[in-house]
């Protein structure tokens, strides 16, 4: 599966983590483990019926698993599955901030202007976004202390320009 969505960047980085994550917990999503743990025995030389007691299905199912193609099944999962767990990875590094101290800067409204308040009182949106972080502010993060999976999280959903300075700065110390 890497080697085939190699061409394309953005789903390569949602892939790969998607494929670790569902070695570690395969209920994250059972169809795809199913997909891919089938096609797997099948290359090596297991038959149907080998395929369908490991996986605890019928021997129907284990063939119309053999036969699926599983580069745009598992591509679409991963699709779904990357912003909503880098949403849960930010927010807890968010709280972690916060319980710091750190404030960021915040939406208002002024008269009528369609800025609009935050959404959730108890969630207010950052000023300005950063999705896209460049080589020199991932190594910058890395030395901050940040896992590569929160740098993961960070480049796929984005973080308050306020809180990455933040994080920036812990790492030049």
């Amino acid at each position: 599966m890497e080697r085939r969505l190699r061409r394309t960047p953005a789903a390569h980085e949602e892939l790969v983590p998607f494929l670790e994550a569902l070695k570690v917990n395969r209920t994250i999503n059972l169809g795809v483990y199913r997909l891919v743990y089938a096609r797997g025995l099948y290359q090596l030389d297991f038959k149907a019926d080998d395929i369908a007691a490991q996986l605890g299905v019928s021997v129907r199912h284990a063939r119309r698993l053999i036969g699926k193609d599983p580069g745009v099944a598992v591509a679409k999962a991963a699709h779904r599955w990357a912003p909503v767990e880098a949403r849960r990875i930010v927010s807890a590094l968010r709280a972690q901030l916060q319980a710091e101290g750190v404030r960021f800067h915040k939406w208002v409204m002024r008269g009528r202007r369609r800025i609009g308040p935050p959404t959730h009182p108890d969630r207010p949106r950052p000023a300005f976004k950063v999705k896209r972080l460049l080589q020199d502010e991932r190594a910058g993060l890395r030395r901050a202390g940040l896992s590569s999976e929160q740098v993961w999280a960070i480049n796929i959903v984005g973080l308050g320009s306020d809180e990455l300075n933040e994080l920036l700065l812990r790492g030049s110390r």
